[in-house]
This record gives C-alpha cells, sequence and structure tokens, in this order.
C-alpha cells in the first residue's frame, strides 16, 4: 500500500514539504467481464455548476497535476458503481478515480468531510480523474 508523500503543514507556514517514501504496490481487484455486462461505467458529468465554479479549470492530459489549498463545496454522485464527483471552488467538478469500489468511496468520504468542516484539500489529478487527496 502507497503510503503519504507529503506531511501536514506546520503552524504559520502555508506549504508542505515532499518526501518520498519506498513502498509496495497496492493490491488490485480484477473484475470479470461477466460481472460488468450491463454496468453503466462511465457516465456523464453532472448538469449544474457548483456554486462559484469557474469557467475555466485546468483539465489534466497525461500527466499529474496537483491543486493545492482548495476547498469542496459540493458533491455529486449516482447509484452508478465508480460514479464521484466533487465541485472545488473556483475550478468546477472533478471526478474521483475509478480504480475500485474502495477507491471511490474512500476519496468520497473524505470530500464529503472536507464539504462539512470546509477544511483545506490538496489532490492530484491524473487523464481526468482525481488520484490522490490530502486533507488538512
Amino acid at each position: 500500500m502507497k503510503s503519504p508523500e507529503k506531511v501536514p503543514p506546520t503552524q504559520g507556514s502555508s506549504s508542505a514539504s515532499n518526501g518520498n517514501t519506498a513502498s509496495a504496490a497496492p493490491p488490485t481487484l480484477e473484475i470479470s467481464e461477466a460481472a460488468l455486462a450491463g454496468m453503466e461505467l462511465e457516465t456523464a458529468a453532472p448538469k449544474l455548476a457548483p456554486p462559484q465554479a469557474a469557467a475555466s479549470g485546468i483539465t489534466a492530459v497525461q500527466t499529474a497535476v496537483w491543486s493545492s489549498d482548495k476547498r469542496v463545496n459540493s458533491l455529486y454522485t449516482t447509484f452508478n458503481p465508480r460514479n464521484s464527483w466533487m465541485g472545488i471552488v473556483g475550478i468546477g467538478w472533478k471526478k474521483l478515480a475509478t480504480t475500485s469500489d474502495s477507491t471511490t468511496e474512500a476519496m468520497t468520504m473524505l470530500a464529503a468531510h472536507c464539504r462539512e468542516k470546509n477544511c483545506r484539500i490538496d489532490f492530484s489529478e491524473e487523464n481526468g480523474l482525481v488520484k490522490e487527496i490530502y486533507v488538512w
């Protein structure tokens, strides 16, 4: 399991240091094609814009893009598996990773916590999906 690479910001500092740690790869869950038959895995993005969302946002293509010190102002999900989104103030909707059901659920719970407490969130987006979240 991959361990966090960042440390929480120290009091009086607005940035976090980035230290690399070696770790083993996380376990993967294989889903058979038969289990996926009939499931609608990719769905359209939310139709409503989150409050105060800017019209222009950064979209990552083939590279990870970090967004730091942001706030979650809205959440969106449906009954479809692995379809969870968070609205970021000033950016807009960001789809959470679809690697596994537990990944999507864990990230949704972190985003919900940030929405409830209005706390800082740092996240990494790669190929249009949020792959890593830090909550302060």
